[in-house]
């Protein structure tokens, strides 16, 4: 695949669509480069995060079986604020 450059000597992305007569080259600026890559970075660190609640919940589940929690006044104040 060569690269493509724009006439400003920066790199290019070709968009393709489904018609292959409205295929599209756009310049990608230097500044939106680092944003896609910040905003990927950003993702993947929540994705972990996520993975990782869901797999502490399994877990926690798992450990708690088929007992309910009881909460006290405060905590069931505090839950309902909360969401």
């Amino acid at each position: 695949m060569r690269r493509l450059t724009g006439s400003h000597g920066y790199p290019m992305l070709q968009v393709f669509t489904s018609y292959p007569e409205e295929n599209v080259k756009a310049i990608l600026q230097p500044w939106q480069l680092f944003v896609l890559i910040l905003a990927g970075w950003v993702n993947r660190r929540q994705q972990d995060a996520i993975d990782y609640l869901l797999t502490e919940n399994r877990v926690l589940r798992q450990k708690l079986g088929k007992k309910r929690i009881s909460l006290n006044r405060s905590e069931t104040i505090k839950e309902s604020e909360t969401g």
